[in-house]
């Protein structure tokens, strides 16, 4: 599924480098020409409230995700909501 959904973006963004966040929040890098998923190359490891700012940065503000109670909240968990809400789009 992830590479039907990596050769659609490819095709479709215009961007040579798609960057990508997994549950555990590491990065990895999609080379679109190339076809190659790799580890980001600076072992970057994102925080809850970045990758719900970057999705907030790009919905509108009555799908935004909230901001509150994020300790209570596992990483996994708040990648699957927002990628499930991706979906629903």
């Amino acid at each position: 599924m992830l590479a039907l959904i990596l050769v659609r973006l490819g095709s479709s963004s215009g961007e040579d480098i798609v960057k990508l966040v997994d549950s555990t929040g590491v990065e990895f890098w999609y080379s679109c020409e190339q076809r190659v998923l790799s580890p980001g190359f600076m072992g970057k490891r994102w925080t809850k409230r970045q990758i719900i700012d970057l999705y907030n940065s790009h919905i509108e503000s009555a799908r935004r995700y909230s901001v509150h109670s994020l300790s209570n909240k596992r990483l996994s968990e708040i990648v699957a909501e927002i990628s499930d809400s991706i979906r629903s789009l």
